[in-house]
């Protein structure tokens, strides 16, 4: 009877793992697609692609991921919004801390976190006092 019900259990633990990743790509497919669509609130957008960045690159290509934050950074300067600009900060600080270099991570922590307190971003405040910490 056991033997009967592993290659079902096997099979069900495949098929719901391949429906996982199947709708994390579809969900990062909508990300970027509100990034790339101009039609859409600046703040959406940016909201979107900071999203993007962090649950589809930031653990599995850092490097892309990098280069990404470096968009979004110039992305937020040519709008003059800030709080976008602090997002790729942390984005870069992330990326420091995962690769161990944890005086770059703390660099640029240190940057998201003085916008976010000049903007009064209490959320974003302690999440990166909690980095840096």
């Amino acid at each position: 009877m056991k033997k009967d019900l592993l290659p079902w259990l096997v099979i069900s633990f495949l098929c719901f793992h391949s429906y996982q990743f199947y709708a994390q790509e579809s969900n990062l497919d909508s990300l970027y697609n509100v990034w790339i669509d101009k039609t859409q609130e600046v703040s959406s957008r940016a909201s979107a692609y900071n999203t993007y960045i962090q649950k589809g690159f930031l653990n599995s290509f850092p490097d892309s991921a990098f280069v990404m934050a470096n968009e979004l950074i110039s992305f937020g300067q040519s709008v003059n919004l800030k709080v976008i600009q602090a997002g790729g900060y942390a984005i870069k600080g992330t990326y420091y801390k995962n690769r161990g270099e944890v005086d770059s991570a703390i660099f640029w922590y240190e940057k998201s976190l003085t916008i976010n307190q000049d903007l009064g971003r209490k959320e974003d405040i302690a999440r990166m006092l909690s980095n840096i910490g």
